[in-house]
């Protein structure tokens, strides 16, 4: 039976996709000021920008498209 190993597999990885995903500790950037290129929806750059603006700090965020999707 050889046929419910990728069903089992399948489910495995479902249930790992919807486990929380780890954060990185909080960080006080009150008073900061943070640059933060490549910030285009999406990117790495947009998730960083947004995480350190929700700790506090002032970005400025550059998108290579001219237009940022998101601003606080």
């Amino acid at each position: 039976m050889t046929r419910s190993r990728p069903i089992r597999d399948a489910l495995i990885h479902m249930v790992r996709l919807m486990l929380p995903k780890p954060t990185a500790p909080m960080v006080d950037m009150t008073g900061r000021r943070v640059l933060v290129t490549g910030a285009s929806k999406g990117s790495i750059g947009f998730s960083v920008a947004k995480t350190l603006a929700g700790w506090g700090a002032d970005v400025v965020a550059t998108c290579p498209y001219g237009r940022i999707p998101w601003r606080s």
